[in-house]
Formats: C-alpha cells, sequence, structure tokens
C-alpha cells in the first residue's frame, strides 16, 4: 500500500512540474525600495528574490566586513568550527551526494580562528567555516563580538533562529559546493566578498527531485589512511556515522543525469547568484545547492575568498507542515522528523 501511495503522490507532484525545464531567475529588488509591506507580498509569494544594493542588510557595521583587515582586528583571534577539505583525487569540496546515491558526505570539522579561515593558503587543502554560528536562539550568543554588531532588517517580522557567518578561501579552478538540501527556516543572506550561485527548485518539486532520506557520513581526515597530518590529527581509515538520516536531493542540478533521475526535467530549476553587497532571500524548504567562488582581497595565492552572513527566521508554519505531510506521503514511515 505504502508503495503504491508513494507511486500515485509522485505521479501527481510530477505533473504539476511538466514542461518546466527551461530555468528562471530571481526578481532582483533594490534595498532601499523593501519595507514591512513590500517583505510581507513577498513572503507571502513564497518565491526566492535577490536584493542588489544590500550591503546595510544587517546594519552598517556588519557591511564593513567587505574590509578583510578590519574584520581581523576584532574578530580574528575568535575560534570557530571550519570544514576541511582535500583537493587530491578530485574530490569536490563542500557536503555531496556519494555515489551510491544513498549517503551524504560531509568534510571533517577541525577548530580554527577567523583569521586563519580568511588567511589560509595550502594548495591541497579548503578551509571554511558553513557556518560558524554566531548566534542561535537556543544556544544564545556564540561570538559576542560579531553579534554586538548585527542588525536585524528593518523589514523582518520576528528576530532570528540563528545568526551565521559563511567564511573561507576558495581555490580559483575549484568552487566550493554544497549538496541540493533544504532548510526549515526562511533565509536572507548578505554575500560580502567572492561570489555565491544558487541552484533552487520550489519546495514541491520534492518527487521530481527524487527527494529521500540518506545518512550523512564524514569524511576521513584528508590525506592518506593512517597517516598523520600535519595539524596532529590522526586520519580514519573509514567514514563515520555523524547522525541520523536527513533528506536530501540525490540529484546534482550542476551535473544533471537525465538516466539516472528522470524526474528531473519536471523540475523548475531557480538559478541565481549574489555579488558582493547583493543580498538573497530563500523561502523556507526551497531546494537550493550553493557554489562559492571567490575574489581577491588582500591575500594572493591560488586561493580566492568568499565571506558572507546569513540569518534564519521561522517560516511559514503551515506551509511547513503541509510540506512534512507531503515528504510522508512521498517516503512513508522512511521520513525522518526535520
Amino acid at each position: 500500500m505504502a508503495g503504491s501511495v508513494r507511486h500515485a503522490t509522485n505521479e501527481r507532484l510530477g505533473g504539476l512540474a511538466a514542461a518546466r525545464s527551461v530555468p528562471r531567475t530571481c526578481a532582483s529588488y533594490r534595498f532601499e525600495e523593501i519595507d514591512v509591506a513590500s517583505f510581507a507580498r513577498i513572503h507571502s509569494a513564497g518565491w526566492p528574490i535577490v536584493l542588489t544594493g544590500a550591503a546595510a542588510l544587517f546594519g552598517d557595521d556588519v557591511g564593513a566586513w567587505q574590509n578583510v583587515s578590519h574584520l581581523r582586528e576584532f574578530a580574528g583571534s575568535l575560534m570557530v568550527p571550519a570544514s576541511y577539505f582535500s583537493t587530491v583525487d578530485g574530490e569536490r569540496f563542500g557536503t555531496q551526494v556519494a555515489d551510491d546515491g544513498q549517503r551524504v558526505l560531509v568534510g571533517p570539522n577541525r577548530m580554527s580562528t577567523i583569521d586563519e579561515l580568511l588567511s589560509f593558503e595550502r594548495s591541497d587543502r579548503v578551509l571554511f567555516a558553513e557556518p560558524a554560528t554566531i548566534y542561535d536562539v537556543e544556544e544564545g550568543v556564540m561570538l559576542a563580538p560579531l553579534f554586538e554588531r548585527w542588525l536585524a532588517p528593518k523589514f523582518t517580522f520576528n528576530r532570528p533562529n540563528s545568526v551565521n557567518l559563511w567564511a573561507g578561501r576558495v581555490h580559483l579552478e575549484r568552487p566550493k559546493e554544497s549538496s541540493l538540501h533544504y532548510d526549515d527556516d526562511d533565509n536572507l543572506l548578505l554575500q560580502l566578498i567572492g561570489t555565491k550561485t544558487f541552484l533552487m527548485y520550489p519546495a514541491t518539486d520534492a518527487a521530481n527531485l527524487h527527494a529521500r532520506p540518506l545518512t550523512p557520513l564524514e569524511k576521513p581526515w584528508p590525506g592518506r589512511p593512517g597517516d598523520q597530518d600535519d595539524e596532529g590529527q590522526v586520519e580514519r581509515d573509514a567514514n563515520e556515522f555523524i547522525d541520523a538520516d536527513l533528506i536530501r536531493a540525490p540529484v546534482d542540478p550542476i551535473r544533471p543525469d537525465p538516466d539516472k533521475f528522470p524526474l528531473l526535467k519536471r523540475a523548475q530549476l531557480i538559478n541565481c547568484s549574489v555579488h558582493p553587497g547583493d543580498a538573497i532571500y530563500l523561502p523556507s524548504h526551497t531546494w537550493h545547492a550553493v557554489v562559492s567562488e571567490g575574489q581577491h582581497a588582500y591575500a594572493t595565492g591560488d586561493a580566492r575568498l568568499n565571506l558572507a552572513v546569513s540569518a534564519w527566521f521561522t517560516g511559514n508554519r503551515r506551509f511547513g507542515e503541509l510540506f512534512t505531510d507531503m515528504m510522508e506521503l512521498v517516503h512513508g514511515s522512511d521520513a525522518p522528523d526535520q
């Protein structure tokens, strides 16, 4: 019975997205044009948008972090968790779905200072905070020198659930990528240095994206198994489970495989990029993969800087409940709570 329900639901949802193969782009607004009323309309529409001229989205102090020397002066010594990726053997940076399509691989974490994140230059490694939590509604203030400079956008309805820093140096020929996923919260992200390209799909495209529970696994420590890295970390021989199953979409919007994922052609791709001083609004449950590329700031070498700040706010609760119900129909009892 569960199988027939999942099949019927896939067919119904797939039909909603039929003939939508032409990518769409985000509507673009000037930041100074957005007030509470206009953002309420944007929020109700449930569609991602780009805000230009938005360096002051989180206040002038945060916008000033585009000056990396200024950021390092007051925050360089702060310790944050960062993902640690290898450039060996053509590995893709960032979280990625394993070849078996059943697991999502994440990089091992190590503690780093913000100063190290902004100046890391090894040609065989990438160190990236994705993210470093500045504030969390349950944990409180995590990075006080950053949070005390952060201001809530003038047009939002409530306080954030979290405020986050995304930072690291990205190799010129190897942008950092994240796998296709969704967040339960609305997301406002301000790009300060470098660019991010968001490859997105509406929440209702879950069936067309072949979304299903995937097991997160931690990648081995970069390098040869059994070796000791120069930071003194002993590298593991095998991946280790790090969490319960999470719903992810195993498709790769950057390198689509229509033979492996035939329903993908029915999904509506939304392709938007943000540059320094731009911001993007992602409604909750929007499927998105992110490609982060860098630009020269104060540093030299073959790695470049990417820096962004985001805030997550409670999304449309009723829509979240409907999304959860939809995923349970698609996957039955296999769908975990998010």
